[in-house]
């Protein structure tokens, strides 16, 4: 009989599935967490409120009715041409009788950074600001911006923030760009409400 050379090992194929599965798990797990991280921010940040009710330390509430009427025309610069959720005004004095006023609105705000931006700019012809620059906004997030400018003949420190539930103007008299930094933080730490 004729001898034959015993068959071959069937030829193990190798499993390709695996790797494909693991690359396709990695760019899902990608593209998700590259979109929980761009997307954090706004479920942070908004929905938000202002509780203008609540105590500032340092600060008293106070009312002026000059003063209110003239917050009341800015704080129609400051609203959106969108719906706003809600639009607020507080009239704060200080220890030292030196005023400071919040202009504040509540709603969805895409572009913090642009939208504060142009807010200091329509604000420019009753605020004659100028040297505005962008400051640090802290724990809180979001974007600060300080200036210098002009009210009623009297010069004035206006720093605002915006994040992506809220935007809002601190004016102060008798105060620095710097002091006026500060007490935004402490303002707004104060009365921003989120969630």
């Amino acid at each position: 009989p004729h001898a034959y050379p015993p068959p071959a090992p069937p030829r193990r194929r190798r499993r390709r599935w695996p790797w494909w599965m693991l690359f396709w798990l990695l760019a899902a797990a990608a593209c998700c967490g590259g979109t929980t991280l761009w997307g954090r921010p706004f479920l942070d940040e908004y929905p938000a409120s202002i509780a203008a009710e609540a105590d500032v330390p340092g600060l008293t509430r106070s009312s002026d009715t000059a003063r209110q009427r003239t917050v009341d025309k800015l704080l129609g610069a400051l609203e959106s041409e969108q719906w706003d959720e809600q639009s607020v005004s507080v009239l704060y004095t200080d220890q030292r009788q030196r005023g400071a006023t919040l202009l504040a609105t509540t709603r969805f705000v895409y572009d913090p950074e642009k939208a504060l931006t142009e807010r200091f700019t329509k604000l420019t012809d009753e605020l004659k600001i100028r040297d505005s620059e962008p400051v640090d906004a802290g724990e809180l997030g979001g974007y600060e911006r300080c200036g210098t400018g002009t009210l009623n003949g009297r010069g004035i420190a206006v720093c605002g923030w915006a994040d992506h539930g809220s935007l809002a103007l601190l004016v102060t008299a008798g105060r620095s760009v710097p002091e006026t930094a500060d007490l935004l933080g402490t303002v707004r730490a104060a009365v921003l409400k989120r969630g």
